[in-house]
């Protein structure tokens, strides 16, 4: 495993006043203490020599007589009990709001203690109280949280601080490839979340592993791979449409991302072109050369909207709408260097609504989702459903959260007061 694969995974404890363990649940051996989900502690069994015994035998990792047993977890505990590994947390935890059987329980507390599974030693008296369940969160690389990433990193900031108060630990998975993800699968997460788009394939794989998976960017198509808490595209990408309709602006171009994956040997292409080409189709204004499509970024942005500029002399689109703030900004700057009037010339609408609109003259007109409650709905949602124990556990449902289109400095403003949708 590489460096930054090793750096990849962190467990986080939510921080709550010092308690002692509890160790007073009733079981029909040696009672457990609180187990937080993530722990895996060596554990010496009943035939292993300790160090400083008379025939000085050491712990030898090949096994046999003195040998030093890999720590069991949650996850082997679920397996050998024939429950989930949710159930399992919360038994060992004293759950008090689990509802469970008699023999469950015995059957959990009786293979966790034939196992090994024993509390972790706390090494400071005054460390943090053991959640109850952990969630994987599943983002992009931390050292390139910039925009468009940016949205990325709110999202997921209003998330970890709903959980953390909820007392949910966290393990943070950066990057979005095949090591990020046998990474996700080999923990003892409780649940997932996964914050940047993902291909369905990779999502069936989560939602493999029998643990719930809540996405917040889920293509509206695939609403049924697992449970999402996202924006509602249709309805974003619309309502700039709209708006440029109403001001008698009919050649409307799309600067949006170059993302597509196959599913079920089809091929399927970015969200927001999929409704830009089918909304403008029935009155006729959809136009293939109006549409560009880059990587999200500044540089992108910029280098897109020259050539459109090149490409379109006479006919240059009266409105874009720009599925990234990113792409906005350089797409603003190329139309300053060409000596364009925005909004006079050509109005534009970006998505979804960073800081960094406002961090540029003109002001970016935006439809702009609410990255806090995105956020703190999706943090509400996965507790739910690693907290339910029967199959209601097993559905997948969908929350479309609204967006406002924020009217700014890069669009004709006429009497329409802000939008939402």
């Amino acid at each position: 495993m590489t460096r930054q694969a090793r750096r990849s995974q962190e467990l986080l404890h939510p921080t709550q006043q010092a308690q002692t363990p509890r160790n007073d649940v009733d079981s029909p051996t040696e009672p457990l203490g609180a187990i937080a989900d993530g722990d895996s502690v060596s554990v010496l069994t009943d035939n292993t020599a300790s160090a400083g015994t008379g025939n000085g035998a050491t712990p030898d990792a090949r096994g046999g007589s003195g040998a030093l047993k890999k720590a069991p977890t949650i996850r082997d505990i679920a397996h050998a009990a024939g429950v989930s590994p949710a159930t399992v947390s919360r038994v060992l935890n004293h759950d008090a709001t689990m509802s469970v059987s008699d023999s469950t329980r015995n059957t959990i507390i009786t293979t966790a203690r034939t196992m090994g599974y024993k509390k972790r030693s706390r090494r400071s008296t005054s460390s943090a109280a053991s959640p109850l369940h952990t969630i994987g969160i599943v983002q992009p690389p931390v050292l390139e949280q910039l925009p468009p990433q940016m949205y990325y990193y709110y999202v997921c900031s209003a998330l970890e601080s709903r959980l953390t108060a909820d007392g949910f630990g966290i393990l943070r998975f950066y990057g979005e490839g095949t090591d990020t993800l046998e990474q996700a699968l080999e923990s003892d997460a409780d649940g997932f979340v996964v914050i940047s788009p993902m291909d369905p394939q990779v999502l069936l794989r989560l939602e493999r592993s029998d643990r719930p998976v809540l996405a917040t960017e889920m293509d509206p198509l695939f609403g049924g791979i697992c449970t999402s808490v996202a924006p509602n595209y249709i309805t974003s990408i619309i309502s700039a449409i709209d708006y440029f309709l109403a001001h008698g602006q009919t050649r409307i171009g799309l600067l949006c991302s170059d993302f597509q994956y196959q599913h079920n040997d089809m091929h399927f292409d970015d969200s927001f072109l999929r409704t830009f080409r089918s909304y403008l189709s029935v009155p006729k204004l959809f136009r293939t050369g109006y549409i560009y499509r880059g990587d999200g970024s500044t540089e992108s942005g910029y280098e897109l909207m020259k050539r459109a500029i090149r490409e379109h002399p006479n006919d240059l689109p009266q409105a874009f709408f720009i599925s990234t703030d990113s792409m906005g900004v350089g797409a603003l700057r190329a139309f300053y260097e060409a000596g364009i009037d925005v909004p006079g010339t050509v109005s534009l609408i970006t998505y979804p609504g960073t800081p960094v609109v406002k961090q540029v003259f003109p002001e970016l007109s935006s439809v702009t989702v609410n990255t806090d409650a995105l956020g703190r709905t999706a943090a509400t949602a996965i507790e739910r459903l690693v907290s339910q124990t029967d199959d209601s556990a097993r559905l997948s449902w969908s929350i479309k959260m609204s967006t406002t289109l924020e009217l700014r400095g890069t669009t004709i403003n006429t009497a329409i007061a802000n939008i939402q949708r």
